[in-house]
């Protein structure tokens, strides 16, 4: 067996460039949810405030690699 050492980040510890990244690969999954008429409504990651992506991440324990790809799988 070997040991393995992965430097994970917070979304909010990311480089401009990695942040562009997770928002890119958070774009392709858009989060739906069904309005009042019950219509079907698409929420995209990238539509978000600074704030409110940085909470979402916080909330669901996400961890990213310097390059901004998820890495939260395997922790």
């Amino acid at each position: 067996m070997k040991i393995l050492k992965i430097n994970g980040y917070r979304f909010n510890e990311l480089t401009e460039k990695a942040k562009q990244q997770v928002i890119y690969d958070f774009y392709e999954m858009p989060f739906d949810y069904e309005d009042d008429n019950g219509n079907i409504i698409y929420d995209y990651f990238a539509d978000w405030s600074k704030d409110e992506q940085i909470e979402f991440c916080l909330m669901n324990d996400y961890y990213f690699n310097n390059y901004g790809k998820l890495i939260g799988g395997i922790l």
